[in-house]
């Protein structure tokens, strides 16, 4: 018979058996470390400096050593490449040999070799080869800004990861007042509403004993009426109210949570002696401290167009394989050199860059006077 009553429980109502499991109860400060943990805006604060991390990685791996590697294959179909040094319809030329010594007689024999009437061929067989090469920056300025923009980019991150939990924290306070809050005028309105009650009770007997008018009955009829909708009109805040406190939770909707303290717990523990006695410091403000990082990295943007018109050097070294080669290859197996890149003449685009830097930092100056950009 138990067993019977268990699965039909099971079936039929799952929500009374595990509406214990499903309920959450918090105090303030436990809401607030699960939605640090859950919020879907804090975890997305969380990514961002991940993403950070990545950047600042990104913008030092462009100034390691760059290795690339390639394979080539090609065919010439079998061209055959036909050469000669000298023709048949050309006078040759009127020597005195009465200048010349053995040694001499010896050179005209090997030009006479090469420049007769025959010519040469070079059949044009298939080429592969396997290069490798590699790279380093030796100098660029925009590197170098580039990478302390990078960093500055994940300072402000980690810093907008602290206003963000700190935003968080706010608003599960905000949350956990208004809900008690809430409960407790529900609980005056219940309370007022039962007195109505009583008064109507006793009115009403008063009217039937003739001592008292109907008008007075009618009266607070009417007063329990409003306060039946203001009843209403609560519930359906305080049920709003525990939707609003889920959201900043990262619960998912439906979760019953109970929350173990009260107003009455929460000002007897208030300090009221913290608020006086903080002294404010604006420079441990995080949105002062982004607000300097922001003015930091507006000014890296303007060094960066300032550093576009530098040049950068590269150097580099290339090994190359030759696996099949035609009979008429004369490139080396390895090299090495010198990159410069000089910029001269780029159409305005670089001073076009130059003054939207400008006109971002002025955008977003801080504390700095204006002059510093120029």
């Amino acid at each position: 018979m138990k067993h019977r009553i268990l699965i039909f429980l099971l079936v039929w109502f799952p929500g009374i058996l595990f509406a214990q499991e499903s309920s959450k109860q918090f105090t303030i400060k436990e809401a607030q470390d699960y939605a640090l943990q859950n919020n879907k805006t804090y975890k997305n604060a969380q990514a961002d400096v991940k993403m950070a991390d990545a950047q600042i990685k990104e913008a030092k791996g462009a100034g390691l050593p760059q290795v690339e590697g390639k394979m080539d294959y090609m065919t010439n179909f079998g061209y055959e490449f036909e050469f000669s040094f000298g023709s048949e319809d050309v006078d040759p030329p009127v020597i005195d040999y009465s200048k010349f010594d053995a040694g001499d007689y010896e050179v005209l024999k090997i030009l006479n070799g090469m420049g007769g009437s025959g010519g040469s061929t070079i059949k044009m067989t298939d080429q592969s080869s396997a290069n490798v090469q590699v790279s380093q920056l030796i100098f660029s300025g925009q590197y170098w800004v580039g990478l302390e923009m990078a960093k500055l980019g994940k300072d402000i991150r980690e810093k907008g990861l602290s206003l963000t939990a700190l935003d968080i924290k706010e608003q599960v306070i905000n949350s956990y007042y208004l809900i008690l809050i809430s409960e407790d005028l529900l609980r005056v309105i219940d309370e007022n509403k039962a007195n109505l009650n009583e008064m109507y009770r006793h009115t009403n007997n008063l009217y039937k004993a003739g001592l008292a008018e109907s008008t007075d009955v009618d009266q607070i009829k009417i007063n329990i009426s409003q306060l039946e909708n203001s009843k209403k009109a609560m519930e359906r805040n305080i049920h709003l109210n525990y939707n609003m406190f889920r959201m900043v939770l990262g619960i998912e909707a439906g979760t019953q949570i109970e929350l173990k303290e009260d107003m009455n717990s929460i000002l007897r523990n208030f300090n009221k002696g913290t608020l006086i006695s903080n002294k404010l410091d604006f420079q441990n403000n995080i949105n002062y401290q982004m607000m300097m990082v922001q003015e930091q990295i507006g000014e890296k943007g303007i060094d960066m167009q300032k550093w576009a018109y530098a040049p950068t050097l590269i150097g580099f070294y290339n090994y190359k394989e030759k696996i099949m080669t035609s009979g008429f290859d004369m490139s080396p197996n390895h090299a090495a050199g010198l990159t410069m890149n000089i910029p001269i003449y780029s159409g305005g685009t670089k001073s076009a860059k130059m003054s939207q830097a400008k006109s971002s930092w002025i955008k977003h100056p801080g504390i700095y006077p204006y002059s510093r950009i120029n």
